[in-house]
């Protein structure tokens, strides 16, 4: 090339550098003067400046460029910058280039290390409370890595942080020996003893708990779903040796699980695992600060199984289970059977299943999932009388609308009103008493109810409550064997069941007063339930029962029952037309013509006798407090007469002498 010449301007502008990236590089536009084409090269001049002030030499020989060129334009690529790490000088850090560090008679710890925290000074081990570990920090590492940890200068891990051993009681009862407290720990054990060469206590083995799976809630927004678990005794039970477990995509064992080993559970009280406690993810009607977030078992879907566990994990022994692990439980329902949808145990179950059929979750009739409307009763197509239908569907929960469950709360007793007739017909004007029975079951024993306590009350919240009515005069609680439960929308007439049950009277006109049953109209169905407390106070609900509403009527048959001593109470014999039995006097009930009705007086009113029955104005023989009659006529007037011997009237009724007789000496009234 014999002559050359040009032109460049462009960005003759840089900025320092830092010793981690110290090039600054601009760019630059040349014009080439080919003078006619007599020129056919460029030539540019590149300078490259260097600012850094170092120890070592500040003279840079760059002979590695890297020159490209395309149609009009060139490139030149310079070296990568030397990189920069931590240098120690004794204990003291700095971040340079090898060659800074090394010329300056430094140890070089590598390229991109650090001197936060300080790696420079004398090393050792460093120990966590937990005994984790780790060799060869300096103090400034060990503290930042673990503030309350054990730094020991020069030390090792293998002499300086070696974890106890001890004894520890394994779920089978047995004592396992020289374990540390976190592989006890691992092998969900308990009591470990530190140093111990012996278990003491002796080990016992964990024990299945009386909790079942109760509700089970699956929504269609996001990951909303949700597992209820109930404690069937009165008594406070420890989880140890449980857990949850997931089987999802058609698995046969667990793909999830969630150790309860530290969970306990109140006498009749329940928890709630939910997938999620994000806020866009809260379940409507629910206070999630109650629940414990398991997304391991509880992120499933409409045909994924759950269960409870019991025991070694591994060996899979199902204590209780919805759906049936290993089959995408299609049921009567068809594909994702329990999707968007939630499903409540029924009041009398107390003992899980660990071979589930898709029966004992039917709860469906003839109709579909979305046609079926909540409380559908627990029967139905697949009804094969092997598996006995142990759910009640709540209701589907859709986009907008999922707020339909009862988590948080597990009805403890069944609530049978008015057992032995169907439907439960209340008579607002009859002056009797709405007979009330808390149901005992398998698990629920009704005799440890504080009668006291009890509540009667409005499924839907509306008026206060109503204490049962304790005669004399009328009815009083007792316990018996007298009712069976039902479950869902469905009544039935059966009676006893072989467990003891609780009857309770609330007068009829106290409660129409305190629960605003005046203001429906005939014909309402009105759901009731029942609360209280045990005597070791534990707290408890009943499921609802519902009564029908029904106007006084006057129809052939009427009987007008009164007394000349208000409020007496008095038993009748059999139900009248509107399933009314006794009632406190004054009341009316209405039977069939030629029915024959047994009425009850009690002996003694407020301190006065009773003297007779009168049926329309005609006295009746004098001291039996039974009478027999046959219903004839449109009306008849019935009236429980009450007085003492020498007194001429008692609540306007004319007293009539009484004849007397001697009776082995003395004197008794006839008829007594």
């Amino acid at each position: 090339m014999n002559s050359y010449a040009g032109s460049a301007y462009g960005n003759y502008t840089y900025t320092t550098g830092t010793p981690e990236d110290p090039w600054d590089q601009v760019g630059h536009q040349w014009v080439f003067d080919s003078d006619g084409g007599a020129r056919d090269a460029l030539v540019i001049e590149v300078r490259l400046y260097s600012l850094y002030t170092g120890p070592d030499p500040q003279d840079y020989w760059i002979d590695d460029l890297e020159v490209t060129t395309s149609s009009a334009t060139a490139t030149i690529t310079f070296p990568s910058a030397e990189p920069y790490g931590a240098c120690c000088d004794g204990a003291v850090c700095a971040v340079t280039t090898e060659a800074t560090c090394i010329y300056g008679g430094g140890t070089y710890l590598g390229a991109g290390t650090s001197c936060t925290p300080n790696p420079c000074g004398p090393t050792g081990s460093c120990c966590s409370a937990d005994y984790s570990c780790v060799d060869g920090l300096t103090v400034e590492q060990c503290a930042a890595a673990d503030p309350g940890a054990t730094w020991v200068d020069g030390g090792s891990c293998a002499v300086d942080c070696v974890a106890p051993t001890g004894s520890c009681c394994l779920l089978d009862g047995t004592c396992a020996l020289d374990l540390t407290e976190a592989e006890c720990s691992g092998m969900r054990g308990r009591q470990w003893t530190e140093g111990a060469t012996d278990c003491v206590p002796a080990c016992e083995a964990a024990t299945p708990a009386p909790i079942i799976i109760s509700e089970y809630y699956e929504s269609a927004p996001g990951y909303r779903k949700a597992v209820e678990i109930f404690n069937t005794s009165p008594e406070p039970v420890s989880l140890y040796g449980h857990a949850l477990g997931l089987y999802a995509n058609y698995a046969t064992v667990p793909t999830g699980v969630y150790l309860l080993d530290d969970m306990t559970i109140g006498g009749l009280e329940v928890q709630v695992f939910i997938n999620s406690d994000n806020p866009d993810n809260d379940i409507p009607n629910f206070d999630e600060a109650t629940a414990v977030v398991a997304p391991s078992v509880c992120n499933f879907n409409g045909d994924d199984a759950v269960s409870i566990l019991f025991g070694d994990v591994a060996n899979n022994n199902i204590a209780d289970v919805l759906a049936v692990p290993g089959e995408r439980d299609d049921g009567p329902r068809g594909s994702d059977p329990y999707k968007d949808s939630a499903w409540e145990r029924n009041c009398d179950i107390g003992t899980g299943v660990a071979d589930f059929d898709s029966c004992n979750f039917d709860g469906l009739k003839d109709c579909t999932l979305d046609e079926c409307p909540p409380g559908t009763p627990v029967a139905g197509s697949c009804d094969d009388g092997l598996y006995p239908d142990q759910w009640t569907f709540e209701g589907l929960n859709p986009y907008n609308d999922n707020g339909n469950h009862s988590l948080g709360v597990h009805d403890a007793a069944c609530l049978d009103i008015k057992p032995g007739s169907c439907p439960n017909s209340f008579n607002r004007k009859s002056r009797g008493a709405l007979h009330v029975v808390v149901c005992g079951s398998e698990f629920f024993d009704a005799t440890m109810i504080d009668i006291a306590s009890i509540r009667l009350a409005r499924a839907d919240g509306v008026g206060a409550q109503v204490a049962p009515h304790e005669g004399p005069p009328g009815p009083h609680s007792f316990f018996d064997d007298l009712a069976t439960p039902y479950h869902g929308e469905s009544c039935h007439e059966l009676g006893a069941d072989g467990y003891v049950d609780l009857q309770m009277h609330f007068k009829n006109e106290t409660v129409t007063a305190v629960l605003g049953l005046d203001a429906l109209p005939p014909g309402a169905l009105v759901e009731l339930y029942v609360s209280g407390n045990l005597v070791n106070g534990v707290p408890f609900t009943t499921a609802d029962d519902r009564i029908r509403l029904v106007p006084p009527g006057t129809p052939p048959g009427l009987v007008a029952v009164s007394s000349t001593i208000p409020e007496v109470w008095i038993d009748a014999y059999p139900l009248d037309l509107q399933l009314d039995d006794g009632g406190f006097a004054d009341f009316e009930r209405s039977y069939p013509q030629s029915t024959v009705v047994t009425y009850t007086a009690p002996r003694m009113a407020d301190g006065v006798r009773f003297a007779h029955w009168e049926i329309d104005g005609q006295p009746q023989a004098r001291g039996q407090t039974v009478i027999d009659f046959e219903v004839v006529g449109e009306v008849m007037d019935v009236k429980a007469v009450y007085r003492n011997p020498g007194l001429e009237s008692i609540q306007g009724t004319p007293v009539e002498p009484i004849e007397v007789q001697p009776i082995g000496g003395g004197m008794q009234p006839a008829g007594r």
